[in-house]
């Protein structure tokens, strides 16, 4: 599968355009719609610049690596007639979002695609929805410990991502 102008525009949306690098909040230098590394493999630095063209181009790129893992690893799951119950568009561009904001791995790993991956959960909107919010949380350093914190912006967009899941 692949996102449509949907699943695009969602997550351009969520994550914002910035054409001035700027520090995400895991201190990771980020431009355009959420880029880290270009598509030459060289990582953003700080005091990068680009354009509108340039941000779309670098999201075009990274994107479709996102598209190709979560369709690679979403599992076509057979309904009580046999057929196999196949993953809704919009399902797919929830997923594409969540997996762009917190990377391949933390997805593949996350309770949320395990759920998504089991024919008794992956339409239960209360199991979804609980998998989809566990990913709520920042990383903060006060007085040199490092913690996690509720984000309410996060909190906010995995209520979206929900809602775009179930529509």
């Amino acid at each position: 599968m692949q996102l449509d102008s949907v699943g695009l525009n969602f997550i351009k949306q969520r994550e914002g355009l910035r054409l001035n690098a700027y520090l995400d909040v895991a201190g990771v230098p980020t431009i355009g719609y959420g880029t880290t590394i270009y598509p030459n493999g060289q990582k953003v630095k700080l005091h990068d610049t680009c354009t509108l063209n340039e941000a779309n181009m670098y999201f075009a790129h990274d994107i479709k690596a996102f598209e190709l893992y979560v369709d690679s690893i979403l599992i076509n799951i057979p309904d009580t007639f046999g057929s196999l119950t196949l993953t809704t568009q919009n399902m797919f561009n929830s997923l594409v979002a969540i997996c762009y904001n917190i990377g391949t791995f933390s997805f593949r790993n996350s309770t949320l695609l395990k759920r998504v991956n089991s024919a008794i959960l992956r339409n239960d909107k209360k199991s979804i929805s609980e998998a989809f919010l566990m990913w709520n949380k920042i990383s903060v350093i006060r007085n040199g410990i490092k913690t996690l914190e509720v984000s309410p912006g996060l909190v906010n967009r995995r209520k979206k991502e929900i809602e775009l899941y179930f529509s």
